[in-house]
């Protein structure tokens, strides 16, 4: 039961992180690198950080001890959607007045 439970949030978690990867495609062309909104983007910054180190410290250990065969599964899908994330935070959407020029 407990397996299952995890095979459906692993796909779920990836098909977020599909969804973030399409959504950072289709604007491509309104975003630019870097720090925008430097108080916002550094809030991300912080909570995505406190969650990378929550996830190898607490979570990733406990998924091996839990399932040795299905924990690949979930940590690749975690690790597409914090790889999918930073990249939304660091490739934000440009205001009007910037696409104008």
């Amino acid at each position: 039961m407990l397996n299952d439970i995890l095979q459906v949030l692993s796909v779920l978690i990836f098909a977020t992180s599909g969804a973030i990867f399409y959504r950072l495609y289709s604007g491509r062309n309104e975003r630019v690198f870097g720090l925008y909104d430097h108080r916002l983007q550094g809030i991300q910054l912080i909570l995505w950080f406190t969650f990378l180190g929550f996830f190898i410290n607490v979570a990733y250990p406990w998924l091996v001890q839990w399932d040795g065969e299905l924990y690949p599964f979930v940590v690749l899908s975690v690790l597409l959607t914090m790889l999918a994330t930073i990249l939304w935070i660091l490739y934000p959407v440009r205001s009007r007045e910037e696409l104008d020029y």
